[in-house]
């Protein structure tokens, strides 16, 4: 519906966006970020839980990775936040599972709490999902849509 979408720095004054080729490369690119992070401890733990998904990938292809907020503002009301997401991975080259959304809960209760989020999130918008499609991991939660 094209919504505004601003990246909103978290661990990083000016890397926002990382495009990388390889595995290996996107997850030091990442954990370099972590190491000189400027964020707080929940910003630390959304790309923590960013990390650990392109670790658990095992493909080996190009990837635009965001470590940072995204931000997506009403298209109608000039300023008004409709949704933010927790960081978001990016797999062009891939036939599905292309966008990787994400919500990081940095807590030790309710592991439901992440999903239900992300699910409040994704409501906003005309994507298209299954509530169980939606993994929660630990007490965050992620969910792979494909572009058709």
């Amino acid at each position: 519906d094209e919504n505004p979408v601003v990246i909103k720095p978290t661990i990083n004054r000016d890397i926002c966006v990382v495009c990388t080729r390889g595995k290996n490369t996107r997850i030091k690119e990442l954990q370099s970020l972590l190491k000189s992070s400027i964020g707080n401890e929940d910003e630390n733990h959304e790309v923590e839980f960013l990390l650990s998904q392109i670790i658990n990938d095992s493909v080996n292809d190009t990837t635009v990775t965001i470590p940072a907020s995204i931000l997506v503002y009403q298209k109608d009301a000039v300023g008004r936040k409709l949704s933010e997401f927790d960081g978001m991975i990016i797999h062009p080259m891939r036939k599905t599972n292309q966008v990787i959304f994400l919500e990081a809960k940095n807590r030790d209760k309710k592991p439901a709490f992440g999903k239900n989020c992300l699910i409040e999130k994704l409501d906003k918008f005309s994507l298209e999902y299954a509530s169980d499609e939606i993994k929660i991991v630990d007490y965050d939660a992620y969910w792979k849509h494909s572009i058709k």
